[in-house]
């Protein structure tokens, strides 16, 4: 399992949370506003090339939340300085 969080100057704050179970990766891309459709399709399409380029299965899947469940950055923001 893993979580990765970024924020980009365009599209704010993302979280990519994934999952492997043997050769099957579970990716959900979260983020705070919904991303435009032709974003998650061009998403969606690098992924499902990748997986194939690794030889795996997969599931990808999108979500809008007003707060990460899991914010790795919350507690590094003073300690690192991260200005939003």
């Amino acid at each position: 399992w893993f979580a990765i969080e970024v924020e980009l100057s365009r599209l704010g704050p993302l979280q990519l949370d994934g999952m492997l179970r043997g050769l099957h990766l579970i990716l959900v891309v979260r983020s705070h506003r919904g991303l435009p459709a032709s974003l998650r399709d061009a998403v969606a399409a690098i992924y499902r090339r990748a997986l194939q380029d690794w030889n795996l299965t997969g599931d990808i899947s999108f979500a809008t939340a007003p707060a990460f469940a899991l914010a790795p950055l919350s507690n590094l923001r003073k300690h690192i300085e991260i200005q939003v």
